[in-house]
């Protein structure tokens, strides 16, 4: 009876350590199928998840933080992030295109991921691939 009583302690704390410091306020809406915007409140920092959770709980980061500007149809998920440690002026924006034509629920390698560090690849890709939606 002890050793169920330690068991049960010992289960609560482990439970209790793997939430710990993951309620940061957040704010999160779908924009296509399993892809989720999120918003940190503190700090207005928008990252873009995937995540077969109705809630997006938890989920597999698809753009870091500091995404500047996302647009989507039904096929493509296309935005810009400025760079993680970005300082001073001219700086460049990381641009990417998620391909969502053969994407299958919950099959999270069924989509694919393009990264662009320059904007004239970016539309380079977004033109061989027949994308009508833009960004700045």
């Amino acid at each position: 009876m002890r050793n169920k009583r330690l068991l049960y302690i010992l289960l609560m704390f482990i439970l209790v350590s793997c939430f710990h410091g993951t309620d940061v306020e957040r704010e999160t809406t779908i924009i296509q199928n399993d892809f989720w915007l999120t918003r940190s409140i503190t700090d207005n920092n928008y990252a873009l998840l995937w995540s077969t959770d109705s809630l997006a709980i938890g989920g597999v980061t698809v753009i870091s933080e500091s995404i500047q500007e996302i647009e989507s149809n039904e096929d493509f998920i296309i935005a810009n992030q400025l760079p993680q440690y970005a300082k001073g002026d001219g700086i460049q924006l990381n641009y990417y295109i998620i391909d969502l034509t053969k994407y299958q629920s919950p099959h999270r390698e069924t989509y694919k991921v393009y990264e662009f560090s320059t904007k004239e690849d970016f539309n380079a890709k977004k033109n061989e691939l027949g994308i009508n939606i833009d960004i700045n």
